[in-house]
């Protein structure tokens, strides 16, 4: 069992150990942390309505279709910070469309948005950023996205994050 161990974290150093231009065939892991500001509209004068700035942390995983393409999912915990609830979750799928080979990428990402806290909606996310790779296996990134979202509340956001992405080509076609 530990020589399975071994071999496969050498595996993924062997895998990794190429400078990689693209994310093709990558498996990845990304952490980010922003700013929020929301709007939310209750349908009714007794539901809630906020309008405030909230704080979220990501955490989420990528994986690279093409040379320029990724599908990722991510959830993110959103304490309020200013005229907000408490908490806020929510949960994204999308697409990252990159743009570039070189170190430095520009990227759009298109994502489905599920608030799950304060309260449930459903919407688009739309962000526009830049990532730099520093490393074969790690980028930096920031984006400003904007969402939209409704179910018996609607919500309007605007959004900063800033974030890292650790990459393994473990899937990487040789």
């Amino acid at each position: 069992m530990i020589r399975q161990g071994r071999a496969l974290a050498l595996l993924v150093l062997v895998a990794s150990t190429s400078w990689a231009q693209s994310h093709a065939g990558s498996l990845g892991l990304t952490v980010a942390a922003g700013g929020e500001y929301s709007t939310l509209i209750g349908a009714t004068a007794k539901q809630t309505n906020e309008n405030g700035l909230r704080i979220p942390l990501e955490i989420g995983g990528s994986v690279g279709l093409t040379n320029k393409s990724e599908l990722h999912l991510s959830g993110r915990f959103e304490p309020g910070v200013y005229n907000v609830a408490l908490v806020g979750l929510s949960f994204y799928a999308g697409w990252r469309q990159s743009f570039g080979y070189e170190k430095w990428k520009t990227f759009f990402d298109l994502d489905a948005a599920v608030h799950a806290l304060p309260a449930v909606t459903l919407g688009l996310r739309f962000a526009l950023g830049v990532q730099y790779d520093f490393a074969d296996i790690a980028g930096v990134y920031v984006a400003a996205g904007a969402q939209l979202g409704g179910l018996l509340h609607l919500r309007l956001s605007g959004e900063l994050m800033i974030g890292l992405q650790f990459r393994t080509y473990v899937f990487e076609k040789i």
